[in-house]
């Protein structure tokens, strides 16, 4: 969702949502999450690229309101969750923003199907997570494990198995794979392991 602001700098804009609720009044759903989405700079990207300077890219989770500057627009992240058990159906809600005395509500329809998608895929689809550019994009030296934790989770989520092809041993780590009940691919080495592995060897590391 994309929020252009008046001429003028909107100071405190918040932004909430009602509960969804199927058209027959039956079944309800949780309110979807609302989150905006940071800028980061990509001037130090190697790959030629059409723009640079800042982008939207960072969802930041837990924020439920922002400044936006006069003409600029503000992006906002909007997740649905939908749990196993939500019946399949048709839900409305609003997604709502204030401003001092000022409310604006913007209608919002979901479509929920009825399947369910499996914990761990049986298609290996995968995320390149490489941390350098990370740790640059944020200015820290090494990543904490709450940061890894968070990060491979939101994968998770996605069905998305975190992998990364410079590594120079399993990834992720063989500590993590038991922590990740989703994974179903990880990486060995860089361009393949460094020393040839045996079956043995590789059930126990992993």
């Amino acid at each position: 969702v994309l929020a252009k602001g008046p001429l003028e700098k909107a100071e405190r804009v918040r932004f909430s949502s009602t509960p969804f609720e199927s058209y027959s009044g039956a079944r309800q759903h949780d309110a979807p999450e609302l989150a905006p989405i940071k800028t980061v700079s990509n001037h130090f990207t190697k790959p030629p690229v059409d723009f640079r300077g800042h982008v939207f890219d960072v969802i930041q989770d837990g924020i439920d309101e922002l400044s936006i500057q006069g003409s600029e627009p503000a992006a906002l992240h909007v997740r649905f969750r939908t749990p196993a058990d939500t019946a399949a159906g048709l839900y409305k809600g609003s997604l709502v923003f204030t401003a001092g005395a000022q409310k604006t509500e913007l209608p919002v329809e979901v479509t929920v199907h009825g399947f369910t998608l499996p914990e761990r895929p049986s298609l290996r689809v995968v995320f390149s997570l490489f941390e350098g550019p990370y740790k640059q994009w944020f200015g820290i030296k090494t990543m904490s494990e709450e940061q890894r934790r968070n990060i491979f989770s939101f994968l998770q989520e996605y069905r998305l198995a975190p992998n990364n092809i410079y590594q120079a041993d399993i990834y992720p780590e063989p500590d993590w794979l038991s922590k990740l009940p989703g994974v179903n691919f990880c990486t060995l080495g860089y361009y393949g392991p460094k020393k040839s592995l045996e079956d043995s060897e590789l059930d126990e590391k992993v």
